[in-house]
């Protein structure tokens, strides 16, 4: 997902905080249905694995703050 972007119904670009909700969303759901608190009532088959566990966001309060712009005189040393 790194150089890959979602785009919303309205063509803006979904964020990563975003995005790491909905996958902790999807978590939820899919433990809450391989749970003993699963409702009884539901008809859906009970997943033997979660899939979503495997996803972890790490450092997500960092991409709150926007980057500081790189001084010029550095980009052209680079």
């Amino acid at each position: 997902m790194e150089n890959h972007s979602v785009a919303l119904p309205s063509n803006r670009e979904m964020g990563i905080l975003n995005i790491s909700a909905i996958f902790q969303s999807c978590n939820n759901v899919v433990n809450y249905l391989m749970s003993d608190w699963r409702d009884k009532s539901i008809k859906s088959p009970t997943p033997y694995h979660n899939p979503f566990n495997r996803f972890v966001f790490r450092n997500l309060p960092q991409y709150i703050k926007n980057t500081e712009i790189i001084p010029e005189n550095v980009v052209e040393e680079i």
